[in-house]
């Protein structure tokens, strides 16, 4: 964490999305990935106090495989880490 703010992971594909989270979440430190490995190495480094993580990731945007394995992912890199899932897709 730098500053003494917050580190805040955003896990999700679409730029537009993690844009309005950047401008969301202006007053934490904000770690964006679009991939699920880029966000593991994130979680190593950083250490985040929260990660927010779109289920409906590539290869499996229309499912929620790729979301899952990222949030497992996540807690096994930093267990202590707040996990907050979102997704756009309507159906269960």
């Amino acid at each position: 964490m730098s500053g003494g703010k917050l580190g805040v992971l955003v896990l999700e594909d679409d730029e537009g999305l993690r844009s309005q989270y950047r401008w969301l979440l202006s007053d934490y430190q904000v770690l964006e990935s679009a991939d699920r490995a880029a966000a593991r190495k994130i979680a190593l480094r950083e250490r985040p106090g929260i990660a927010i993580v779109d289920l409906g990731l590539p290869p499996d945007p229309d499912g929620a495989s790729e979301g899952l394995a990222a949030v497992t992912e996540l807690l096994e890199a930093a267990p202590e880490t707040k996990i907050i899932v979102v997704t756009g897709n309507e159906s269960r």
